[in-house]
């Protein structure tokens, strides 16, 4: 394991915990009866939905609803939101606008007038354009086009999938978009398509809505009608993709009326080699849809940690989120040592009529959560664990993320990886405990906190811990 400095591990599965048995270094070393891990499990922590909205429909042309598909960001300081919304008067999604707002703290938010669309003879209105499913990026990498690129998605409802294109635009504000000539890629990606850019392999990919054996579907050779499922196309150019990928579906252990509606992917903040998906999951019998995890070590091989539990689960009868979740794209850091993703929440089935519908109906709230606080190595009583050999790290001092509650501990110590033995005034028993909510507090031995000396030398972590949670930790 190489860490570059301020990089992050995260416990989304158990890459980078020592197995003990059977390995080569338990085998190699002579005290290998030690280091065998126990105690432990992953432990998926549910983020709290917040039950005032943050962005209400309270314009004449957000009449109907907010719109489930929506990016925010934050940059310099201001939070930023592009999100969909649809007019009282409209009767398709496909007459949906895309729409700015901004806030100062995430949740007391701004619509500034733009000048930029008219909307019934006025173009005193915080709206962008026409799209619907839009997701947008902020492309730092800017290998090609703008400083922002966005998504859209076009298609005949009812006609078949053939009908469904995606469309790219790019801008230099975030306001004024260009369109690029001709569709992306025709492909029955239908909602929500999100745009990112893959800096471990210098290319844009795009996470699709996609159904399976859809081919097949339309050639009229597959016996059932495709479900939906997740999908990535990669490209460099814009102009030449690769064929979609399949990543993620409904499998036999959830029930035959499942379909994955949205993917809200997100590359995990500040770790190469961890990613996310709040998947909207569509239950068709009873018309709902709530918010299911997913996770990756290399956004190609995905499972589902909580199974057919939700992470974001539907309220009761009534309620703001009775029927539908979705989750927007965006992992935003709000309050010191606090993360927060928006979703949009609505208390009407899909599919309900129009006429059944009380306008609007729909709002954006925020999910927090503690940073990095999805999962986490837990200890119910005691356990006990070994990283992986460190063969190289930046910076001086090793921090965790952890929450150890009144007669909990954490202690960490450095064994050597060659010998087994614990480095010298780096042990165990030489650890100052940790207590309480500790988040990216510096680890100190009898040696003092400076790891500058171990710059060329391997060595294992051990984490001895007692009914505590370890959510990361980092060199830096």
């Amino acid at each position: 394991m190489e860490f570059n400095k301020g990089q992050k591990h995260v416990f989304i599965d158990w890459f980078g915990v020592e197995p003990g048995y059977g390995t080569p270094w338990h085998n190699k070393v002579a005290m290998n009866h030690l280091f065998i891990p126990y105690g432990i499990r992953i432990k998926i922590h549910r983020p709290v939905l917040e039950t005032e909205p943050a962005i209400l429909p309270d314009r004449q042309w957000e009449g109907m609803c907010l719109g489930a598909y929506a990016t925010f960001i934050r940059e310099d300081g201001i939070y930023r939101a592009w999100y969909e919304c649809i007019g009282a008067d409209e009767t398709s999604d496909m007459k949906s606008y895309l729409a700015y707002a901004e806030s100062e703290d995430g949740m007391e938010w701004k619509k500034p007038v733009l000048g930029a669309y008219e909307y019934k003879g006025s173009t005193e209105n915080n709206i962008i354009c026409r799209s619907h499913g839009s997701s947008v990026l902020k492309d730092d990498a800017l290998m090609i086009g703008g400083k922002y690129k966005k998504l859209r998605v076009e298609y005949n409802s009812g006609k078949t999938f053939d009908t469904h294109r995606i469309y790219f635009a790019q801008s230099e504000d975030g306001i004024i978009w260009n369109e690029w000539p001709g569709e992306v890629c025709k492909n029955p990606a239908d909602t929500q398509n999100i745009l990112v850019y893959n800096n471990m392999e210098r290319r844009y990919e795009i996470y699709t809505r996609q159904c399976i054996e859809w081919e097949s579907f339309l050639r009229k050779e597959a016996e059932n009608p495709p479900r939906r499922a997740v999908c990535r196309l990669a490209t460099t150019d814009f102009k030449n993709w690769e064929k979609p990928e399949m990543l993620i579906t409904v499998n036999p252990n959830d029930p035959p009326d499942w379909d994955i509606y949205t993917n809200s992917y997100h590359s995990w903040p500040g770790t190469p080699n961890a990613y996310l998906m709040f998947l909207g999951m569509y239950r068709r019998t009873d018309d709902c849809i709530d918010i299911h995890l997913a996770l990756s070590r290399n956004g190609t091989e995905w499972y589902r940690p909580t199974g057919r539990e939700a992470l974001i689960p539907n309220g009761p009868y009534g309620s703001f989120n009775s029927c539908s979740i979705y989750a927007t794209c965006g992992i935003l850091p709000v309050r010191k040592g606090q993360w927060c993703i928006y979703v949009r929440a609505d208390p009407y089935g899909h599919n309900i009529p129009y006429g059944k519908l009380r306008m609007p109906y729909s709002a954006y709230y925020r999910a927090v959560i503690r940073e990095d606080g999805f999962c986490s190595v837990r200890a119910d009583s005691k356990g006990r664990f070994w990283t992986g050999t460190i063969e190289k790290f930046e910076g001086e001092h090793l921090y965790i993320n952890a929450v150890v509650p009144y007669s909990g501990y954490i202690r960490a110590g450095l064994y050597d990886d060659a010998t087994g033995e614990e480095i010298k005034g780096f042990g165990l028993d030489s650890c100052r405990e940790l207590n309480g909510d500790v988040l990216w507090e510096k680890l100190a031995w009898s040696e003092g906190d400076n790891l500058g000396k171990l710059h060329g030398r391997k060595f294992r972590i051990c984490f001895d811990l007692f009914k505590s949670d370890i959510y990361g930790f980092k060199f830096e």
